[in-house]
Formats: C-alpha cells, structure tokens, sequence
C-alpha cells in the first residue's frame, strides 16, 4: 500500500501480485472490491502468458470489477 497524491487529491494504492497463478484465482476477487484500475501482464517472450490472460482472467476481471479501468501491459520485451 502507497498513499499518493494527484493533483492535490489524496489516493491509496494497493498493488497486488497473483504472478497469474491459479491457486490465487479463487481470492482475487477479493481484490477487486472497490477496484479503479487493473494493470494486466504479460511475458511477451511465452505465447502462453498472453493466452491466460485472454482465455481466464481478462473474464474475471470484467466481471469482479466491471467499472475497473484495464490496462494491458507487454513485459519483458529484452528477451
């Protein structure tokens, strides 16, 4: 957690890690709740990465956190 201030309005920010993994799949909603933003990513080095994002949680996110902004982000591109 990280408190910041933007344009003169404080903001809490919570980063939360899974790494993807489906063992964290059945508490991530709780992670949403509240939830303004999401930031996606992926391995741009492992199709796979990309694939999980779009087949399991692109899904969850949209329907935990529905008025949640999503950003997608490409990762590791010096591979």
């Amino acid at each position: 957690m990280k408190d910041i201030m933007i344009k003169k309005k404080p903001i809490k920010l919570y980063i939360w890690d899974t790494a993807g993994q489906e063992r964290y799949r059945s508490i991530v909603a709780t992670y949403f709740k509240g939830c303004h933003g999401i930031l996606m990513v992926f391995d741009l080095s492992k199709q796979n990465s990309f694939k999980n994002i779009q087949d399991q949680w692109y899904d969850l996110c949209k329907t935990k956190a529905d008025k949640a902004m999503i950003l997608l982000i490409g990762n590791k591109n010096d591979l």
